[in-house]
């Protein structure tokens, strides 16, 4: 688990495993183009979801409202990088880079 700092705590996140990134993908298509939406809304919908999916996991009382509430937009893209990071999720997950 990673700890991914929202707001001025602390929240642990596991990676994801097929069944994770199954599910998102049905909610909201492919994670790996995750942030790179072209319209505002679509990308605050689609990574308040994928970071509410990522805090349930160990929280199942967490709702996506409070989710919404504890990520403010300037600090939108450090988050969505930590959240990446931390669910291991980086491009493109079926491709491991060689070193």
């Amino acid at each position: 688990m990673t700890k991914v700092k929202i707001g001025d705590k602390e929240f642990l996140i596991d990676k994801f495993n097929m069944n994770d990134i199954m599910a998102i993908d049905e909610k909201v298509g492919d994670i790996t183009k995750l942030g790179k939406e072209e319209k505002l809304r679509e990308k605050f919908f689609n990574v308040r979801y994928v970071l509410w999916y990522a805090l349930q996991k160990t929280d199942k009382k967490i709702t996506e409202e409070q989710v919404g509430e504890m990520v403010s937009v300037s600090e939108l893209e450090r988050v969505l990088s930590e959240l990446l990071k931390a669910v291991d999720i980086t491009g493109n997950p079926t491709v491991i880079k060689k070193k």
